[in-house]
């Protein structure tokens, strides 16, 4: 499959993390400003987007080091990986009170070991271009993500 070069008005979006720091409520809020989100790290939905006219997309599921490599290869002008954080007691206690599979304290714990071991999500975190600490209120996790779109310069 060939994959467009895209030009500088096209940003991709691609946050990683720790189960239960924010990621999906990130891309959610996102979404409810119609930033159209690809999930997987799906090239061929990314090309499908920008060839209808999309200028700003956001990738849920950027959970590997292979689907890190492979975007930023593919799209390296024009993707931005944000990092985001929370401590761990923060997001454990957010998996275990989720309304959608909570999980125990012992799951949480044995979740985050199987992400860093097997699921490689560590080496896009450590390597992110930007990080957002989500560790308050929803509002100031709100407020940083409209901070990182004007850093972006995203009129959203």
């Amino acid at each position: 499959m060939v994959f467009m070069s895209y030009n500088e008005n096209v940003k991709i979006i691609a946050f990683v993390g720790l189960a239960g720091a924010g990621k999906t409520t990130a891309v959610e809020y996102l979404a409810e400003k119609n930033i159209p989100k690809v999930t997987g790290a799906n090239n061929e939905q990314i090309d499908n987007l920008v060839g209808a006219g999309q200028h700003v997309i956001v990738e849920d599921g950027l959970t590997n080091w292979q689907d890190y490599k492979r975007l930023k290869q593919e799209f390296h002008h024009d993707l931005t990986v944000v990092a985001v954080i929370a401590p761990k007691h923060i997001r454990h206690h957010r998996l275990t009170i989720r309304p959608l599979s909570p999980m125990t304290e012992a799951d949480a714990s044995a979740r985050d070991w199987q992400e860093v071991e097997d699921g490689q999500v560590a080496g896009p975190i450590a390597i992110a271009d930007r990080y957002i600490t989500n560790d308050a209120s929803i509002e100031e996790f709100y407020k940083k993500i409209n901070a990182l779109l004007e850093v972006l310069q995203i009129n959203a």
